[in-house]
């Protein structure tokens, strides 16, 4: 994985830097309407330049999904996952602890189109968003 420093770090987006990671994800059916998901990485962080420079350290991720099919256009989704905090210690727990994340949604599938919602949970109430909503569209072509 590469990520290309194209935020503005000032305004909380991005660190300003170019970053480096590794994953292994294996994915395993099963049943015939289950599927699990398992992933491991690292991430090697460039500084975090905003209104001071602060180095950032490497940080272990890792988590566990589960896709729960109900018949053939909808299926629940749910994630557990944990990180490793990328700031140097600091003293405050929010900052130094682990972020551990559960997600869950639903994919609904519609020819080549999926849309997906999902609710995340900071569950370690770290240095993460608190509560995230996300929602996807994907298209196959």
């Amino acid at each position: 994985m590469v990520e290309l420093p194209t935020g503005d770090p000032d305004k909380g987006y991005g660190n300003g830097s170019l970053d480096l990671g590794l994953f292994f994800q294996v994915e395993k059916k099963i049943a015939q309407s289950f599927q699990a998901t398992g992933n491991l990485g690292l991430v090697v962080p460039g500084n975090l330049k905003a209104h001071r420079t602060i180095e950032l350290k490497t940080y272990y991720f890792g988590g566990i999904g589960l896709e729960a099919a109900v018949g053939k256009t909808f299926s629940f989704l749910g994630q557990i996952s944990a990180q490793t905090s990328p700031f140097p210690e600091t003293g405050i727990a929010s900052m130094d602890n682990p972020a551990v994340l559960l997600s869950i949604g639903g994919r609904y599938y519609r020819k080549r189109s999926y849309f997906e919602l999902s609710l995340t949970e900071d569950l370690n109430t770290s240095g993460v968003p608190d509560f995230i909503i996300n929602f996807s569209f994907k298209r196959t072509f």
